[in-house]
């Protein structure tokens, strides 16, 4: 939900961020209340098919096109089914996201039509290139809708969401691409760091291009809380990790350093922040997901982390320690130390998962409970103590 200082409700911009957050943080009980929220978010759906957050309708009725496009995407819906494994509620849900996701429609070219709805917003801030942002978010609901229709057996509405996806990956490409990060013919602003992540984590911007766009992230500044999330995940997944926490550092150095122990809207509170300054706001906390996920580097590969993969990438720091919750009581457990030749890992695996190991940048060699093993391995229920090493021609005296 949004902040209890302020106000008390399901803004789902906020919950997207907030329910992957919850599987690195909380114990299963948070996930229901992310079901409850999905469920109250499709059950309001309109007689035109829209939809809309915060409900119940007479509470609030005007529907953030990009928010709800986030919301039934592959960082909303989809996450949550990751986590959790909870088929039933896509089978339940599935049918209202299709007639929404058909509320979208496509220019001749194959890019999104931009829909108003009641709130046009992109995020608070300035310097927002909202046709790239439409068109970015669209990709990424098509994404998140491709993955329910497989796994709720619709084969044609997943081949219709890939093709879609395909032709606007493409097209977004070949028409934004200005040599060094993307831009909208229209759009006058400084360019914008947010749509220059959601290019890169929707996979858009080409991987030989990574070199050329990562001066970008150290020279532009404008995203909120909420959008610096996927700027981090950007970083981390085109491999700059260093670069992802000397930004994490100074975006959230204010933070950090504030006697508050809660998280802000905005870069301020009060006056200094954004949508009234609140500072007790979870959507904020995307760098728990980027630690626990890329730094530390667990992660999920099976539904409900039956399996699950970990691969640590440090940077220039010396200790990472991870507790991931599961159902039923149990916790992954991943204590990374790093050391100038190796990087040792003491990972439990609990009962009824599968880790699979592979190696962190600059590694080349693992080494499990003493022998040599492959990248990839899979440890099953245990306490496994693992050893990356680097080649003796990295190694600095």
């Amino acid at each position: 939900m949004d902040c209890p200082d302020r106000e008390r409700a399901q803004w789902w911009g906020d919950v997207v961020n907030e329910l992957g957050e919850a599987f690195y943080a909380l114990d299963e009980k948070a996930h229901r209340l992310t079901r409850k929220g999905i469920c109250e978010l499709m059950d309001w759906q309109r007689a035109d098919s829209t939809i809309f957050a915060p409900v119940p309708a007479g509470n609030y009725k005007d529907e953030l096109p990009m928010q709800m496009l986030a919301s039934v995407g592959y960082y909303g819906f989809w996450t949550y089914y990751m986590g959790t494994g909870d088929r039933e509620l896509i089978e339940y849900v599935f049918p209202k996201v299709k007639k929404y996701i058909h509320v979208w429609k496509t220019s001749a070219d194959g890019s999104v039509i931009p829909r108003k709805g009641g709130w046009t917003w992109g995020d608070w801030g300035d310097n927002k290139d909202m046709e790239l942002l439409f068109n970015l978010w669209y990709s990424i609901a098509l994404d998140g809708y491709a993955h329910m229709a497989r796994l709720v057996d619709e084969p044609v509405e997943a081949h219709w969401a890939d093709e879609t996806n395909v032709c606007l990956r493409k097209v977004f490409h070949q028409k934004y691409w200005r040599g060094t990060y993307y831009k909208s013919p229209d759009y006058e602003g400084q360019p914008d760091d947010r749509a220059q992540a959601l290019a890169v984590v929707a996979g858009v911007l080409p991987k030989e291009l990574y070199p050329i766009i990562r001066p970008f992230f150290r020279r532009q500044y404008h995203a909120s809380p909420y959008m610096e999330k996927y700027v981090l995940q950007a970083l981390c997944e085109m491999g700059y990790y260093q670069d992802a926490m000397d930004r994490m550092r100074l975006r959230y150095e204010a933070m950090v350093d504030s006697p508050l122990t809660t998280l802000w809207e905005g870069w301020g509170i009060g006056k200094e922040g954004f949508g009234g300054g609140s500072y007790n706001h979870a959507w904020s906390g995307g760098p728990l997901t980027i630690l626990s996920s890329y730094v530390a580097g667990v992660k999920v590969v099976e539904p409900g982390f039956k399996v699950f993969s970990i691969c640590p990438n440090l940077g220039n720091l010396s200790h990472v320690k991870v507790t991931v919750p599961l159902s039923g009581g149990r916790f992954i457990e991943a204590d990374v130390k790093k050391n100038v030749e190796r990087c040792a890992l003491e990972l439990t695996v609990p009962e009824n998962t599968t880790g699979l190991v592979s190696l962190p940048d600059g590694y080349t060699q693992i080494c499990v409970n003493g022998r040599p093993a492959q990248a990839g391995v899979k440890l099953k229920t245990g306490v496994w103590k693992i050893e990356f090493w680097r080649p003796s021609s990295q190694i600095k005296n």
